[in-house]
């Protein structure tokens, strides 16, 4: 019997082929992670999918903030802080149109810091004020969930602003507690002239994160429904 007979010459019975690997499907398909290769069959299951870890915000109370009453408290907080504004600028510009046109100054200097100080403070104020409330507006037009602190939540669900308190279930992984945190993904460390490191946060996301292991955490969508 030579190697290329197909049926033996004795009993009649179809022979292996020589050498070559081969792998029949009678007409059908093979689907998911088959290998073949030198004459073995490996087998690659596909990677298990992350496991979800549950929570769920109960909201708490429920602020009158609405994006038209944010809209609206932005813009007079805007115009108040045109105010102090101009306090804080206008001796500068008394000043230096004196000395443009050569007129001598008073004795008494265009302005102090006891009376500038003042205003400065109101100013700050006020910007700090206009931030938060562009931040809050935010959160209200795109409906959003942003975390605090200590599980706290705001939330712009339900076209108002709302403080939730976020109840999560025990990690997945390792039983322990989570955490709503917003949790630092990318950041940079640089030194100053000093020696001293400095972190530089790039970006962060709503998170969970697992208090017995930092490792653990799992990313939360801002967007998502209550």
């Amino acid at each position: 019997m030579t190697n290329s007979a197909r049926f033996c010459g004795d009993c009649g019975r179809a022979t292996r082929p020589a050498e070559g690997n081969h792998v029949g499907t009678a007409g059908g398909d093979i689907n998911g992670g088959v290998y073949q290769a030198g004459g073995h069959i490996f087998v690659n299951p596909n990677p298990a999918l992350p496991t979800a870890a549950r929570y769920d915000p109960v909201p708490m109370w429920r602020s009158p903030l609405t994006l038209g009453v944010l809209s609206w408290l932005g813009f007079g907080i805007g115009l108040a802080g045109l105010a102090p504004l101009w306090n804080m600028v206008h001796p500068l510009i008394e000043a230096a149109t004196g000395l443009v046109s050569g007129v001598p100054l008073a004795v008494s200097p265009p302005f102090s810091t006891q009376q500038v100080l003042p205003w400065a403070v109101a100013f700050v104020v006020l910007a700090l004020a206009f931030a938060a409330v562009l931040g809050l507006r935010r959160v209200v037009k795109l409906r959003l969930r942003v975390p605090l602190v200590l599980g706290w939540a705001v939330s712009g669900v339900g076209g108002r602003i709302t403080l939730e308190k976020v109840l999560a279930a025990d990690c997945p992984l390792c039983g322990g507690r989570l955490r709503y945190v917003s949790k630092v993904t990318r950041s940079w460390d640089t030194i100053d002239a000093q020696g001293r490191r400095r972190r530089v946060v790039l970006e962060r996301v709503p998170a969970l994160e697992c208090v017995r292991n930092p490792k653990h955490w799992y990313e939360v969508d801002p967007a998502e429904p209550m």
